[in-house]
């Protein structure tokens, strides 16, 4: 035991210096500069705000859409506690009960964090790994304290606990978080109910699969792999104009070369993603096919209907921002910009991890199917919001992805330099050294055009966000996810990083 988990004392020292370096940075970003939109309010924080004002009032006369009810919670709340406390609910105010919230939240995750890496008793240097790859990036050392009143590190905070929920094989939590969750994150509902009720048995791959489960799996990853392409078919023949739908984050067409490549890098993209997963369609059929797993599955499409039906109550009707027919349109849109833009955007908002998710994915993947048919579907339905370049939207699955990365790094002994490299590397990549504001942003903001979103000094806030990136800031920030690529890739085929397997 010594021996496989090191030193305790050590152990507890580099988790006090994870944690403290984390908030540390956090701390300076909170009391740094914020979002120049309506003095730090933002875009999606006037939604927020408004329910920090007037949510009693708002719940109880359907002033919301469905895109706005399905994120309330954590405001509601303050909202509550405002009141109770006679608080006055100025921005200002809503402000500081934001930047609270946040740090409630990511110390929340981080406590979780450390019970999933106590539950898989990952080796130092693989706990090191993982937590930078969580907590060392654009996404939670930056946003939370420039943006405040967004939420994204609610929708991040419900991964990580259902996720320890599901390894612990808690399905009342897992329930209670659905439910709670579909006021907090949009698949927060789907995702829950389907880890709680789905089969958690191991799904096997397999090498060589029989002419019937071969047709299948093949006619299964040719049209998934090639649903982009097939869409821009669809939309072809649907419209009466006969165009094809090339758009950049921009508002206007691409050319049409760019769209081409795009469309063949995201349907390679998405073969190389799908293809690992070789099942044996029968087999899981038999395995699965008994009364008590249509029982679970009837009782997860129930309780995702009921919950639906009463948010459909509470609200005015509205889809809002998003509705899941215009959620497809930009998913399959989006990701055309310029060729493999969602990867690199991933790459900014994330960091490290996305690009070693995917050169390790291949050799993870029976990691994934070893988890049921309930986490795979979790991980499916990341693969596909994966193509959508506003990375932000996939925050909550990030803990699902990682996990299996983990698990296999942490099947090697490392070098003692590389979590240290590593994370070094993470908080560098995490742009939380870059400033954001500078003379005219706010001005800048104010637009609210793509033309005006596109370049500088608005770029200093877009560049990094996926949506709205400039093609020139796209070039440079692919161009540093290419090379860091190279470096990893190379590293991990010349076992630069590992001193010895370990045969576990």
């Amino acid at each position: 035991m010594k021996e496989r988990f090191g030193n305790i004392n050590s152990r507890k020292w580099t988790r006090i210096i994870l944690v403290s370096v984390f908030f540390l940075i956090l701390g300076c970003s909170l009391a740094g500069e914020k979002v120049a939109k309506d003095n730090g309010i933002g875009w999606d924080g006037e939604i927020y705000l408004n329910t920090i004002q007037h949510f009693t009032e708002l719940i109880l006369t359907h002033g919301y859409d469905r895109y706005a009810i399905q994120r309330i919670m954590p405001w509601g709340l303050v909202n509550i506690v405002f009141q109770i406390c006679h608080i006055e609910a100025t921005p200002h105010n809503a402000l500081i009960a934001g930047g609270v919230l946040n740090i409630l939240a990511l110390a929340l995750a981080i406590f979780y964090f450390f019970r999933i890496s106590s539950l898989k008793q990952w080796k130092q240097s693989t706990e090191v790994i993982a937590f930078a790859s969580l907590f060392y990036s654009y996404a939670l050392l930056k946003i939370p304290g420039y943006y405040i009143l967004l939420s994204d590190t609610f929708g991040f905070l419900w991964g990580i606990m259902m996720l320890y929920y599901f390894l612990c094989k808690k399905r009342w939590a897992l329930i209670f978080l659905a439910v709670l969750g579909s006021v907090n994150w949009p698949v927060a509902l789907l995702c829950g109910l389907v880890l709680a009720f789905f089969p958690t048995n191991e799904m096997r791959i397999h090498s060589i699969l029989s002419r019937e489960d071969s047709w299948i799996y093949n006619v299964i990853l040719c049209g998934l792999s090639l649903s982009p392409f097939l869409f821009q078919i669809a939309v072809y023949i649907g419209t009466k104009n006969h165009v094809f739908i090339p758009w950049g984050f921009d508002g206007g067409p691409v050319s049409m070369w760019v769209f081409v490549l795009s469309i063949i890098c995201v349907c390679g993209y998405l073969y190389y993603m799908i293809r690992p997963f070789k099942f044996s369609i029968s087999q899981i059929w038999s395995e699965c096919n008994s009364i008590k797993t249509w029982i679970n599955i009837t009782c997860a499409v129930c309780c995702f209907i009921g919950v639906n039906i009463l948010l459909h109550c509470l609200t005015n009707g509205n889809d809002g921002a998003l509705n899941n027919r215009g959620l497809v349109v930009c998913v399959y849109t989006s990701c055309l910009a310029d060729p493999l833009c969602f990867i690199e955007s991933f790459f900014v908002y994330f960091g490290p991890v996305v690009l070693l998710t995917i050169l390790l994915w291949q050799k993870s993947a029976q990691n994934v199917a070893n988890k049921g048919m309930g986490y795979f579907f979790v991980i499916a339905l990341s693969v596909f919001f994966s193509i959508r370049p506003e990375a932000r939207v996939s925050i909550m699955y990030l803990p699902f992805i990682a996990l299996p990365i983990m698990e296999y790094i942490d099947t090697y002994e490392l070098k003692r330099w590389v979590p240290r490299i590593y994370m070094l590397l993470c908080i560098i990549l995490s742009h939380c050294w870059l400033p954001i504001n500078t003379d005219g942003m706010e001005f800048a903001l104010s637009w609210e055009n793509f033309e005006h979103y596109n370049s500088f000094p608005a770029q200093r806030y877009f560049m990094f966000t996926g949506h709205w990136q400039s093609h020139e800031m796209y070039y440079i920030c692919m161009a540093i996810t290419v090379i860091v690529g190279i470096i990893l890739y190379i590293g991990i085929r010349k076992k630069w990083f590992i001193i010895r397997e370990d045969n576990r």
